[in-house]
């Protein structure tokens, strides 16, 4: 199995690729680094198109040994690595190689944006998550670094998994399993509710105050 980790080459993406790579060294499995080369050309004249393909091209070239030599440095901690430069917008691009045969899952960093500029733009990884059909996680920056003592020992991966009537959440729950078999692991599902709501559906307003335990209980068998 592959494992796929979004690049930018810079600290930003630092944490997502340390997690990749613990998660890939604990499961066995090759990790791929990609890193989208983006140029959007047609946007001026052409003698400035013409001057700069030369600048393009030696920037990707750049690039591109950036990304070899980040390649070559988690293969020296003894992981299998394949290196990825695609000519395609960002998330695009991740999504393209996230749906080969036999990914199993998409690791992606955070960028900080002001709440305008997400509306305007949206965010790379909630675009990755809509254009892939596997799963997708996201590594947030500045939180503490655990799975490098994790991928080295032999205690359960601890997981939460957020569990609803949704598609969504049976895919979730079937990709968990299907990692169970591969690792230890440590799964709290969780369910949230509205108490007004569930007692609607389940028929319950006519003892609305005391059925709140009710509720939660039949709630907790489904669980």
């Amino acid at each position: 199995m592959r494992i796929v980790v979004a690049t930018d080459l810079e600290a930003a993406s630092a944490r997502a690729v340390e997690l990749a790579a613990a998660m890939a060294r604990r499961l066995g499995d090759t990790l791929v680094l990609v890193h989208a080369f983006e140029w959007r050309s047609g946007a001026y004249g052409m003698s400035f198109e013409t001057m700069m393909s030369e600048v393009t091209e030696r920037a990707r070239g750049f690039t591109e040994t950036r990304l070899r030599n980040a390649a070559a440095a988690l293969r020296d901690t003894g992981l299998t690595v394949e290196e990825k430069l695609l000519d395609a917008p960002v998330a695009e691009a991740i999504a393209e190689v996230g749906n080969e045969a036999g990914v199993r899952l998409i690791v992606l960093g955070t960028h900080a944006h002001s709440a305008p500029a997400r509306l305007v733009l949206g965010s790379v990884s909630e675009r990755v998550a809509m254009l892939s059909a596997r799963p997708v996680l996201v590594a947030k920056a500045g939180l503490p670094v655990h799975q490098a003592a994790w991928s080295n020992e032999p205690r359960p991966l601890r997981i939460a998994v957020a569990i609803d009537a949704s598609t969504a959440s049976h895919a979730a729950v079937a990709w968990v399993r299907d990692l169970m078999r591969a690792i230890p692991c440590e799964i709290t599902a969780m369910h949230a509710y509205h108490p007004a709501d569930e007692a609607a559906r389940l028929g319950m307003w006519s003892a609305f105050r005391d059925a709140d335990d009710a509720v939660a209980g039949m709630l907790m068998r489904k669980l």
